[in-house]
């Protein structure tokens, strides 16, 4: 069924899911924050009405995108095809090593902070632990390990999969902004937030030199927009 002409490629689709689910359980997380619920509370509260949200958005989102192919005003095109690594252009080889350090700093950063979450989790006696902190450092762990083996591909200047690092990026600084929010070695939370969406924006404008097919890195400014909401949020609410 996703590989009929009004549908986007099931990678793409997946990606959306997955960033509508993030985004809807960030929206009501804050929205129960500014109603003056405690983070600890919120935390969890929060997941169900996220998951929800992030579904009925998602819906719409494709709703709306096949009913613009239909139309013929939106051309539903399969996967952009990223170029081998002899035949890229100067410029998508210089947008590649630019993102690449980046991407290995926040792999960095992730290691460290699931590292230092992890330990105090298992230093607080049981009746202390948050759930909210293991998943944290489990992420942080994941990303740490996932991104260090991405990096080696892009300094083979590799371009497939960027997409996914992208979206890995943008998940790890919402997931920092909980951490931030339930004051979880704050100024840490706050540098990775930095760190992860300066390497999305810095990956996604590498997808848009690789694959060349919008006329702006819409993503890359989307990154940025999250990156300042992931800081601001937890801070005023």
């Amino acid at each position: 069924m996703v590989s009929a002409p009004h549908w986007p490629p099931v990678s793409r689709i997946i990606s959306w899911l997955v960033t509508a689910l993030v985004i809807g359980w960030l929206i009501v997380y804050n929205v129960l924050r500014f109603a003056g619920g405690a983070p600890s509370e919120v935390a969890s509260q929060s997941f169900l009405g996220g998951i929800v949200l992030g579904v009925i958005g998602f819906g719409v989102a494709l709703f709306v995108y096949r009913q613009l192919a239909r139309s013929g005003r939106l051309k539903a095109r399969g996967p952009a095809l990223v170029p081998e690594p002899d035949q890229l252009a100067d410029d998508q080889r210089s947008a590649l090593k630019i993102a690449g350090p980046f991407v290995a700093v926040l792999a960095a950063a992730g290691v460290g902070m699931g590292v230092f979450l992890g330990a105090q989790w298992l230093q607080d006696t049981p009746d202390e632990r948050a759930t909210t902190m293991l998943i944290l450092a489990l992420w942080n762990l994941l990303i740490g390990a996932w991104l260090s083996d991405e990096y080696v591909h892009m300094r083979r200047l590799e371009g497939e999969g960027l997409d996914a690092v992208g979206l890995g990026a943008l998940i790890t600084a919402v997931l920092a902004s909980v951490g931030l929010a339930r004051d979880m070695a704050p100024l840490g939370q706050v540098a990775l937030i930095v760190i992860a969406s300066v390497a999305a924006v810095l990956v996604y404008f590498a997808v848009w030199r690789l694959t060349r097919r919008s006329p702006a890195p819409w993503l890359a400014i989307v990154s940025v927009v999250i990156g300042i909401a992931a800081i601001v949020l937890p801070l005023v609410s």
